[in-house]
This record gives structure tokens, C-alpha cells and sequence, in this order.
């Protein structure tokens, strides 16, 4: 089944937070010493590229509207 247009927006959304959360307290330094803490970094940024490249596809207006912004 097809997912809508809003949970992919929801992916982006909860991506964000979770990055939020794992560099809360954690210095430049602590993140450049800590391998698990950059890879789950760059995981939510995968998951950032992938929902809005689904969001690209479903919408394209949309989509170019949040990157002209």
C-alpha cells in the first residue's frame, strides 16, 4: 500500500527530532570521537533524502516550493 504525501513529511519531521535528540549535549569533539553517534546521524539524513525524494515524486509543486524557500 502506497503511503501519502504527510508521512513522508512525518519521516522528515521525526528524522529531525531524532538528530536533535543524539546531539543534545554532545560537543564537535564528542561527535568526532564517537562513530556510533555519526553514523546514526547520517542515517537520519538518509532517511531525510529518501522522504523528500519520495516527496519530489508525489509532488512536485510542493517540493519545489520547500526548496525555493
Amino acid at each position: 500500500m502506497a503511503r501519502d504525501l504527510s508521512a513522508y513529511l512525518q519521516d522528515v519531521i521525526e528524522a529531525c527530532n531524532s538528530i536533535e535528540d543524539m546531539m543534545s549535549g554532545v560537543s564537535l569533539e564528542g561527535c568526532r570521537n564517537k562513530r556510533a553517534v555519526r553514523s546514526a546521524v547520517e542515517r537520519e539524513f538518509i532517511i531525510i533524502g529518501e522522504a523528500l525524494g519520495r516527496v519530489r515524486t508525489l509532488d512536485e509543486t510542493l517540493f519545489s516550493s520547500i526548496s525555493n524557500s
